[in-house]
């Protein structure tokens, strides 16, 4: 399935609006953005042409400034939200990593927005009082499942749930709804990116039963992560596969997760 096309674009908005309910929790809304890849990247590039030294502080000023100018059902302002959590749950290691993740000198906030906006990528987040406190980030991508296969699977970007929903079952079934949408979709599974230090979130996913994927780096890579097949996250953020390039790491930046249907 071309999920390219219109007609199957349109199935799969469909199926994750039956798979995700409007309600969750009781009081907890629903809203769905499907990123255009244009409106949202915009900005950035305006930004680009002022410089790439602007240091993070003044990121965030201006990332402030912004939303107080947006209306909160604003698509950009959805992932402005968004990106705020990220940042309570992984500023730090998106900090210290994101030169070579995304292989340039820009603040990861940046570099974050602009990966949010990739076409296609759809946005599922849950609100309180118009607060966000949950939301998953995927979209169909074709990967290598196997040596020499390649398969549809539903490429998981986010998953990311505010501290009073952690340790209450909220990702498990977040992750239970995206395994119904591979389903209803014939995928062949789902795949992910995760940080090799974030013990947490390896320790959730091997738990719900994934596994390292085939091409995965592994601890045992002591040389350069490029000998294998970049992650996708890793792709689409930056244009140079060699950045994650590294001399004898005690283990590799990131693993790949997979988990067939």
């Amino acid at each position: 399935m071309d999920f390219t096309q219109p007609q199957s674009s349109v199935q799969l908005q469909t199926v994750v609006s039956q798979e995700f309910p409007p309600l969750l929790l009781n009081n907890l809304t629903r809203r769905i953005v499907v990123s255009r890849g244009q409106d949202n990247s915009k900005d950035e590039d305006e930004d680009d042409a002022g410089g790439e030294d602007k240091d993070e502080a003044e990121f965030e000023d201006e990332d402030k400034q912004g939303e107080q100018n947006k209306d909160k059902n604003d698509e950009r302002n959805i992932f402005r939200q968004q990106l705020r959590l990220v940042d309570e749950n992984l500023g730090t290691t998106y900090s210290s990593k994101s030169k070579k993740l995304y292989g340039n000198n820009k603040p990861w906030q940046q570099n974050k927005m602009q990966e949010m906006a990739t076409p296609g990528l759809i946005h599922v987040s849950y609100w309180q009082d118009d607060l966000l406190r949950f939301f998953v980030s995927f979209m169909p991508t074709v990967e290598e499942i196997s040596p020499g296969h390649e398969a549809t699977v539903l490429y998981l970007y986010e998953l990311q749930i505010t501290d009073p929903f952690q340790r209450k079952g909220v990702g498990h079934q977040l992750f239970t709804r995206l395994l119904r949408v591979c389903k209803s979709l014939h995928l062949a599974g789902i795949e992910l990116t995760v940080f090799s230090d974030n013990v947490p979130a390896i320790a959730f996913y091997k738990k719900i039963g994934m596994d390292l994927a085939h091409d995965s780096p592994r601890d045992s890579d002591v040389t350069s992560l490029s000998g294998n097949r970049p992650a996708h996250r890793t792709r689409s953020r930056s244009r140079t596969p060699e950045i994650l390039a590294t001399k004898t790491p005690p283990k590799p930046d990131y693993y790949i997760l997979f988990q067939r249907v």
